[in-house]
């Protein structure tokens, strides 16, 4: 068991994976999310994104460390309030996509 976590909003979205293994991002704005810290091999690491009460914002996360089911990032739901479940494997260097919810309601 993890506690969950709550990301602090940044338009360049700081991942630290140590104190955030099982964590919620509240999107106000679109993001671009940095690589992740503290990578362990092994670990499995899940972000729920939530829309804020406006929506319409997304996210993009960098191709040299995020690594998708078939190659495709996700298009996220971008109805107010809306919630997507990222679920990623960590080799310690890339996080690797092994399920995605989108449009959890």
């Amino acid at each position: 068991n993890f506690n969950g976590s709550t990301l602090a909003f940044d338009a360049t979205q700081y991942w630290a994976l140590t104190a955030n293994q099982v964590t919620t991002l509240t999107l106000t704005a679109n993001t671009i999310f940095d690589a992740p810290t503290q990578m362990v091999d092994g670990a499995l690491y899940s972000i729920l994104i939530q829309q804020d009460g406006t929506g319409g914002w997304t996210c993009s996360f960098p191709a040299a460390t995020f690594k998708w089911a078939a190659g495709t990032a996700p298009t996220l739901t971008t109805t107010a309030s809306a919630k997507d479940l990222l679920v990623f494997r960590s080799n310690g260097t890339l996080m690797y996509e092994v399920g995605r919810q989108l449009n959890l309601s």
